[in-house]
C-alpha cells in the first residue's frame, strides 16, 4: 500500500465516512465549480472530458443553488423597475 493510499484510508476512517472513495472528490470539485458559475465548457476542460454529457454527470447542483439562480433571474428580468423586454 502506498503512502497516499494509507493516508487516504486513515483519513476516511477518522472522518467516519463509509464507502467514500478518492474519486468522489472529483464529483465534489465539479459541483463546487458549477455552483461558482463555471460553464460546462470550463468544467469539461478542467476535468479532461471530451463530451459535455460526461461533465454533466459530474456536476451536481444543490437545490438551494438552483433556487437561488431562479431568484436572481427573476430579480433581473421581472423587476418592477423594468419589464422583461427592457433587457433584451
Amino acid at each position: 500500500m502506498s503512502v497516499i493510499d494509507y493516508a487516504w484510508t486513515e483519513a476516511v476512517k477518522k472522518a467516519d465516512v463509509p464507502h467514500f472513495r478518492f474519486h468522489d472528490l472529483r464529483h465534489t470539485f465539479a459541483s463546487y465549480m458549477a455552483m461558482s458559475n463555471a460553464s460546462l465548457r470550463d468544467l469539461a476542460e478542467v476535468l479532461g472530458h471530451q463530451k459535455l454529457q460526461h461533465t454533466m454527470a459530474y456536476s451536481h447542483l444543490l437545490p438551494s443553488h438552483t433556487a437561488s439562480m431562479v431568484e436572481r433571474m427573476g430579480a433581473q428580468f421581472l423587476s418592477h423597475e423594468g419589464g422583461p423586454h427592457d433587457h433584451v
